[in-house]
């Protein structure tokens, strides 16, 4: 940029206060300043009026001079910290925390339960708005667990100010013995947005066991993939949890079993095996694409000879789409 810029000076193609060189942040445009000093001066260019500044400034100067007033900006723009700013309000994410016990002499208590997510939520970039406590309660059924009902209402009510719902561990949840019960209420406290995408699919609970483990612009992203790949199994929502970046799940990533002794053996024998016939394959690839080409140019001027194709039409009818399909072969893929 500032030998284009030193290079327009040179052949006298523009006046050196109309050349304006942007860059994207504060630290960038000090650094074209720089070059400009260091890099014209020697060659005696009149450099002390070409300016460099931001994208940011020039608008700014830009809108200051059409209405009379310089609007000011939040200084990490300037400062070139803009992305990680903003990763920091949107990570900031509102959530519930649901807490049970069922007698007095559990290990972990309401209070112990809620300091335990307290921690990981401000670990992980959420803000803890609200809790929901439900003491003395078995987690065999929802009925007399007022707090979870109120949970339940409220999400389903859309009118939720929390976009994710906490828990010491699944237990906490319930213990309940009719499967389809479990995932229906497990269903119903995904992102709201991400359902309304998924409306008309029918997905399993793997699927929605799935898209519980991130973060809730994920889940939207991860439904919105499956509609337009028109595919809503367990094993693609896997695919597409495995995908997730670690910054987009809800919790850590457990580190992967490490394979055993056998299953190393085995991987290296099927690796050995794609390897001599990658070899195999490379090494004839050449001769059958030069066969392929002579082959299907001399086809090519058999089926288009008039008294031949007539001759094949006639008494080899099987045989003339064969050759008209080998004549428009474009590759060994074909």
């Amino acid at each position: 940029m500032v030998a284009k810029a030193g290079y327009a000076l040179h052949k006298g193609y523009f006046a050196p206060e109309s050349i304006l060189l942007l860059a994207f942040n504060s630290a960038a445009a000090a650094e074209l300043r720089e070059r400009i000093q260091t890099r014209l001066s020697p060659h005696g260019l009149p450099h002390e009026s070409v300016t460099a500044k931001t994208f940011h400034a020039f608008g700014l100067d830009v809108i200051g001079q059409a209405t009379g007033r310089r609007p000011s900006i939040a200084p990490w723009i300037e400062s070139g910290t803009e992305m990680e700013a903003l990763m920091g309000l949107v990570d900031r994410l509102p959530a519930a925390a649901y807490v049970r016990m069922s007698t007095e002499h559990q290990q972990y208590s309401t209070n112990n339960q809620f300091d335990k997510i307290e921690a990981y939520a401000k670990h992980r970039g959420l803000k803890v708005v609200r809790t929901f406590a439900d003491e003395g309660k078995s987690g065999l059924r929802i009925d007399g667990r007022d707090a979870l009902k109120e949970l339940i209402r409220i999400v389903e009510s859309g009118t939720a100010e929390f976009k994710a719902i906490l828990v010491y561990d699944v237990s906490r949840w319930g213990r309940f013995q009719d499967a389809d019960e479990s995932a229906y209420y497990e269903y119903i406290c995904i992102c709201a947005e991400a359902l309304h995408v998924l409306r008309d699919r029918e997905f399993s609970p793997g699927v929605t066991k799935a898209l519980r483990k991130m973060k809730p612009t994920r889940q939207i992203e991860c439904a919105e993939m499956m509609v337009a790949g028109n595919c809503s199994t367990v094993h693609y929502a896997k695919a597409l949890l495995a995908a997730t970046a670690d910054d987009m799940l809800v919790a850590e990533r457990r580190a992967p079993r490490r394979p055993t002794e056998e299953q190393l053996g085995l991987i290296e024998r099927e690796t050995a095996n794609l390897r001599a016939r990658y070899r195999m394959i490379e090494q004839t690839y050449a001769d059958d694409v030069l066969n392929l080409v002579v082959a299907k140019g001399y086809v090519n001027k058999l089926i288009t000879n008039p008294e031949i194709e007539s001759y094949l039409r006639k008494w080899h009818g099987e045989l003339l789409p064969e050759f008209v399909a080998l004549a428009s072969l474009s590759s060994l893929e074909d």
